[in-house]
């Protein structure tokens, strides 16, 4: 028996009333069904098709393995969830989904200690990030010591850095 794995799928259906009518759908997938075309979207850090005039770039070569990507980790405050992921090469990287205390570093006293995080603040690098109180780099969050900037890359190094801002 094959494991049970859910993918988002795009199944194109060819009926004689809506032709080319496209559907996105969760689909249980347990065997290949041939009677649906379906289409698994890769997502892909390869050179974008169109250069900034509008104008296509040659294609020399279909994706490749190294140039997939995965899902980007949105790391919130919570209880702490991490999960290790190996990469290419035999690797790993640790990943954080949330997180209630952050290491911050007083640059004036030049010490760190390990904080709660009391709430969320702002996220600069996007509005949508920002609304949706995601950590990144960058983000700012109120601690029990004052506020502080996120230093780390949660999704990618799986803790939360942070250097204390002066006001």
């Amino acid at each position: 028996m094959l494991p049970i794995s859910i993918f988002l799928l795009e199944i194109i259906n060819f009926d004689s009333k809506h032709k080319n009518f496209k559907e996105i759908v969760y689909y249980r997938l347990y065997h290949s069904r041939p009677d649906k075309c379906l289409l698994i979207m890769a997502r892909s850090q390869a050179r974008s098709k169109r250069k900034y005039t509008g104008k296509k770039y040659k294609h020399f070569h279909k994706k490749r393995k190294r140039e997939l990507e995965r899902p980007s980790i949105e790391t919130k405050v919570g209880v702490e969830k991490k999960k290790t992921q190996r990469t290419l090469g035999g690797n790993s990287k640790l990943k954080l989904f949330s997180s209630t205390f952050i290491n911050v570093t007083d640059l004036t006293t030049n010490k760190t200690s390990k904080v709660k995080i009391l709430k969320f603040e702002s996220n600069a690098a996007s509005k949508d990030l920002n609304r949706r109180h995601i950590l990144t780099k960058g983000a700012i969050v109120e601690t029990e010591l004052g506020r502080a900037r996120i230093s780390s890359r949660p999704g990618q190094h799986g803790i939360l850095n942070g250097i204390l801002i002066s006001e």
